[in-house]
């Protein structure tokens, strides 16, 4: 069985976590959502564990960075 949730106490890290916004599109935050639930855990425990190197992205998602980096570069040369 899981340790109860305390008001003002970390839950599963040594540090608090703070309320912050981000700005997705309608289906990254679906892709998100999904990845969760697959995973069983919360957004923000998602997040969090992508952040520290917990959590990492498939092969297909890290060709997918690959490709929006080479874009934008793309974009920014011509």
């Amino acid at each position: 069985m899981g340790k109860k949730r305390v008001k003002g106490q970390p839950a599963l890290r040594s540090e608090m976590k703070r309320t912050r916004a981000i700005v997705l599109t309608d289906t990254a935050t679906e892709l998100l959502n999904q990845r969760s639930e697959e995973l069983e855990i919360s957004r923000s425990e998602l997040i969090e564990g992508l952040a520290r190197g917990e959590i990492t992205m498939s092969s297909e998602c890290e060709l997918t960075a690959k490709k929006l980096k080479q874009s934008k570069n793309f974009s920014r040369s011509g």
